[in-house]
């Protein structure tokens, strides 16, 4: 009977964790967050800049935003979402010169349960192998 190994491969599909698709000479990255929820977000790098991803203070951002910290080599990421979803996905392509971040803060798979929350403030903190200035910094969101 060729249905009981099928009905194996389901359930162990659906026992893996749920990543973001990425091509595979990306570089991807598994934020966990520090406080509030278990929303785990990610990162997928396209330019080879990303050392490090880290869960980024949660300071309230009127909208999505991206402030670069040339002298550490570092970006900020911050965006307003909800707990609807798990699996906010930050999407680094370009250059150093010319760097552009795709936020979709509604990737991921939805939660079983009622979404209990939305206006939740997310972010990570990128640390780049090159520093980035602001003006080089395209940022936008995917919903």
């Amino acid at each position: 009977m060729r249905t009981a190994p099928m009905a194996v491969a389901l359930v162990v599909a659906a026992c893996m964790p749920w990543q973001p698709d990425h091509s595979p000479n990306s570089t991807l990255f598994q934020v966990e967050p520090r406080t509030g929820n278990d929303v785990v977000m990610w990162v997928v790098d396209e330019t080879g800049l990303v050392t490090s991803a880290r869960d980024a203070d949660r300071e309230p951002a009127q909208a999505l935003e991206a402030n670069a910290r040339p002298e550490l080599k570092e970006i900020d990421v911050r965006w307003l979402g909800g707990v609807c979803r798990h699996g906010p996905t930050v999407t680094l392509t370009g250059s150093s010169d010319a760097l552009h971040i795709i936020v979709q803060p509604d990737s991921g798979p939805e939660t079983f349960l009622a979404c209990p929350a939305v206006g939740v403030f997310y972010g990570v903190t990128l640390t780049l192998s090159d520093p980035v200035a602001q003006e080089a910094i395209d940022v936008r969101e995917i919903r």
